[in-house]
């Protein structure tokens, strides 16, 4: 787990919503059950740093959850109804911070995989720009995907044009009307 500030967050805003409600239930009014917002601080603790990240902030979330039910009652000590809860409290975080963190992770890789993507497409394009024919690549629905330098310069096809993705019939159209097919009469 990476100490800095994402890394951190989850712990200590669990840490900080924890302290504020044993303050305010001691001293102003009776607090509900904080386990719900201890839910959502484990589930962006994990969305923002990761899995390690959430299950510290589930862990911390469990041990004041502890300590809150602890005095709870009119004699110190925990029943059947408190045991429960802070079971499933843990079973949620910890659930939340796993599968949070799992999404994140598909996330970044996806946004990895797209952006290998999207580098090895650039130096493609910049390859076939290079080239002397004129090259026109199409994608399933028959509109242009990438139009090389030369078909632009060969065609007159303003570069607007060629970037607005036209169909392979609009470019034919256009390449009639710029004249680009004409032959010599002899």
């Amino acid at each position: 787990m990476q100490l800095d500030w994402r890394a951190i967050l989850g712990p200590a805003l669990t840490t900080a919503v924890a302290l504020i409600a044993f303050f305010v239930d001691r001293h102003f009014v009776t607090v509900p059950n904080p386990a719900p917002l201890f839910v959502c601080i484990v589930a962006l603790a994990s969305s923002i740093s990761g899995i390690a990240s959430g299950m510290t902030s589930a862990a911390v979330a469990v041990i004041f959850s502890a300590l809150f039910f602890l005095n709870h009652r009119v004699a110190p000590g925990y029943d059947a109804h408190d045991v429960a809860r802070m079971a499933l409290l843990a079973l949620t975080a910890c659930g939340t911070a796993v599968i949070t963190g799992m999404l994140r992770q598909k996330w970044i890789d996806a946004f990895a995989a797209e952006q290998a993507h999207h580098a090895t497409s650039s130096r493609l394009a910049a390859a076939l720009d290079e080239v002397d024919i004129g090259i026109v690549l199409l994608g399933a629905d028959t509109r242009a995907e990438f139009i090389n330098r030369a078909f632009r310069d060969y065609f007159a096809l303003p570069d607007e044009m060629a970037e607005s993705r036209p169909p392979f019939i609009a470019l034919m159209y256009h390449g009639r009307d710029t004249g680009a097919y004409e032959l010599p009469e002899d």
